[in-house]
């Protein structure tokens, strides 16, 4: 038992004594019982004034009394967790509360969702009541039974939708029959038979399997009903497909949710079933439409000619190395490749667009490092390559004339993007990260593509033909929607870009963008300079507190601040314990300041 005398204890009947973590007594969390009790009274003082409050957390005490024989629950207990072992004998459950019910078992309702929690140890040939409206099974809520003629009766379950994960574990069940190589009782699924290699999913709807089943020898799983294998985590290596309603009713768009998981590597399709499968890939019956590769397969894919389109998720997550498209292509869908493990495209010389308004198609796909167009590609999508981390650069050829929202945004190492003469529109943060855009014109969406609040640095490189701007990352979205109306209207000057340090979305953005436009051609801009003279003293005293000593020599070295200010900053920089700092700028108050002294 813990340490008893550090919790506060409280006896609902004689006997029987609750431990609590602390003094607002919520946690039940310790147990004692005298032997010879035969009933159990679970709650808190004040329980009407506490009601539906307290939680019983008793599944890692090891303890039993197996004298006990009735459980009562009170008002204020809101849930409980114990082990079948610690009650191995209560067959009566009392219940005062609305939260669970006066049955066999310790059963709790949540709306309309009844669960199994307990159903205590059940000895064998022992008779006890049918278990009626039950909606899921618990983890270990049969363990330590031990009784199997109980589950012959088919009507017991048949209310149940869902089995946890470990309901059955330390079950002592025996004599099981087999069905297609799983152990059935009525329509519950108990498990998969050790030396079966193949296995027949139950084509009946009613049938309820638990949510991850153990293999064992298991290589391939048949399936004849695709909705009954719904929500199941894993299959065997190899599945087939024998389904003929899911293709007739055209599901395509869910199958990724009913059968990808992370071991299959093959999925088969039968004659009857409407689909088609090649190389372990499932297409629909014609072959048009690539609909799901298995997550687990490998290597390089050549999608074979004929097919047009990529169903939506058909390569999600999937480890495939590289892909390369037909010329029959004409259409991928949504979240196809996100999060695959792909490092190559070859987009071939069919497809002209890549995703739509909701694409995501290459989204988050770590390994990408180059991505190159075909001349034929008119249209990036929304979110195409979004978080492709690794992307290190993109070639677009002539032809792109559409580049969507968050085409390109998150892809932190891709630095540099040229585009093309075709291109007339770009949508929100698609070049967020970029910090270098070659573009040939200014074109519509650019302010908001290129100047968005999102950015690594504080400012961007845009070169229009052979002009170079260094202008702010972000803008303020005043300044963003009229210059977007002038690059929209061809009506922009390009000159005034050079201006546009004025339109920073914050004071330090404009100083910082001013500074970095002043170094490339120091004396170059007099009203440039003249500005950086005004706040020279308060990028200064910025660069100290920010603990910038290397940015904070450079920027004194080009003399813009004036000696008073210079006195002012030998203030700061004691005040703040800088004496590198308060060294250096002493040699700057000299006749002959050193240019030699570095801090």
């Amino acid at each position: 038992m813990k340490n008893s005398q550090n919790l506060v204890s409280f006896s609902p009947v004689k006997g029987v004594y609750l431990y609590f973590a602390d003094s607002n007594m919520t946690d039940i969390i310790d147990i004692d019982v005298e032997p010879g009790i035969r009933s159990i009274v679970l709650s808190g003082p004040n329980a009407n004034r506490n009601r539906l409050s307290r939680n019983v957390k008793l599944r890692n005490i090891f303890k039993q009394f197996p004298d006990v024989e009735e459980l009562v629950i009170q008002e204020d207990i809101m849930d409980i967790d114990i082990s079948n072992f610690m009650f191995p004998n209560v067959r009566n459950v009392d219940s005062e509360n609305p939260y669970f019910f006066n049955c066999q078992y310790l059963v709790r309702s949540i709306v309309v969702n009844n669960i199994l929690k307990n159903a205590f140890c059940i000895k064998p040939d022992e008779q006890i009541q049918p278990l009626y409206d039950i909606n899921t099974i618990d983890d270990y809520a049969f363990e330590g039974c031990q009784l199997a003629p109980f589950f012959n009766n088919d009507t017991s379950f048949n209310t149940v939708q869902i089995i946890n994960h470990h309901a059955f574990d330390g079950a002592l069940f025996s004599g099981i029959p087999l069905k297609n190589g799983f152990k059935m009782v009525g329509n519950i699924v108990f498990g998969v038979d050790d030396d079966a290699e193949e296995i027949e999913f139950p084509e009946d709807t009613k049938c309820v399997l638990p949510a991850d089943i153990d293999y064992k020898n298991v290589k391939r799983a048949v399936i004849r009903n695709i909705k009954n294998v719904n929500g199941i985590n894993k299959f065997p290596e190899t599945i087939v497909i024998a389904d003929t309603e899911f293709s007739k009713n055209n599901m395509f768009e869910k199958i990724y949710r009913y059968l990808n998981t992370t071991n299959v590597s093959c999925i088969e399709a039968s004659q009857s079933s409407g689909f088609v499968s090649k190389d372990g890939i499932l297409y629909s019956g014609d072959m048009s439409c690539l609909i799901l590769c298995p997550i687990n397969k490998t290597g390089d894919i050549i999608v074979p000619e004929g097919v047009t389109c990529i169903n939506d998720f058909a390569f999600y997550g999937a480890r495939i190395d590289s892909v390369t498209f037909p010329s029959s292509l004409k259409n991928i869908r949504k979240d196809a490749f996100r999060k695959s493990k792909i490092r190559k495209i070859d987009f071939g010389s069919g497809i002209k667009k890549i995703g739509n308004n909701a694409s995501n198609i290459f989204a988050d796909c770590q390994n990408l490092t180059h991505v190159e167009f075909p001349p034929q590609v008119t249209d990036i999508g929304h979110s195409a390559f979004f978080n492709c981390s690794n992307l290190e650069s993109v070639t677009m050829h002539e032809g792109i004339s559409t580049i969507g929202r968050n085409a390109f945004a998150w892809c932190e190492k891709l630095k540099s993007v040229t585009l093309p003469k075709s291109i007339k529109y770009a949508g929100e943060l698609s070049f967020s990260c970029v910090q270098e855009l070659h573009t040939p014109h200014l074109f519509s969406g650019l302010p908001y593509a290129f100047l968005s609040a999102v950015s690594l640095s504080p400012v961007k490189k845009l070169i229009i033909e052979e002009n170079e701007f260094i202008v702010p990352a972000s803008l303020s979205s005043k300044t963003l929607y009229m210059l977007n109306q002038q690059c929209s209207s061809g009506y922009f000057c390009k000159s005034d870009l050079h201006d546009l340090y004025h339109c920073a979305i914050s004071t330090e953005l404009k100083q910082d963008t001013a500074y970095y436009i002043y170094k490339q051609s120091p004396g170059a801009d007099a009203k440039l300079e003249k500005y950086l003279k005004r706040c020279a003293k308060q990028i200064a005293l910025r660069y100290i507190k920010e603990n910038k000593d290397d940015e904070f020599a450079e920027f004194i070295g080009f003399k813009l601040l004036s000696k008073a200010a210079i006195n002012q900053l030998l203030q700061a920089a004691n005040v703040a314990d800088k004496p590198s700092i308060v060294a250096y700028l002493l040699t700057q108050t000299q006749d002959k300041p050193s240019s030699k002294f570095t801090l």
